[in-house]
């Protein structure tokens, strides 16, 4: 859903209605037990911390913090090494609170193999 909507432009209470219209199964039903009612609407921020509460435990969590911090490219291609690094930079603590793009190439770089660090 991140990816749409950096694409196309949604308010922040749109954004809840389109994720939450292609949930199935059990999410759906966690959520029609939840959502608020009486006109309360929740934003996208309020959401995502909800959702994330719910479907990732706190030790699902720190166990990728912990993954990513000792993530190294070792034998990776390229390729594979920036989708994984992606992938677990999401779990870093520091990127929850924004999107800092220095710090991030940062962290790449600094867990590149040696011959890419020139």
């Amino acid at each position: 859903m991140e990816t749409i909507f950096k694409v196309v432009i949604y308010t922040l209470e749109q954004k809840v209605i389109l994720a939450t219209v292609q949930l199935v199964s059990a999410v759906k039903r966690w959520w029609e037990s939840m959502r608020p009612t009486g006109g309360i609407c929740l934003n996208w921020d309020e959401f995502k911390r909800i959702f994330f509460d719910q479907h990732f435990p706190v030790s699902f969590k720190t166990e990728k913090k912990e993954e990513f911090h000792a993530f190294r490219q070792g034998d990776l291609d390229e390729e594979e090494f920036i989708r994984r690094f992606n992938d677990l930079s999401t779990y870093s603590t520091y990127l929850q609170y924004g999107n800092d793009s220095k710090w991030k190439v940062e962290r790449l770089l600094e867990k590149m193999r040696p011959k890419y660090k020139q």
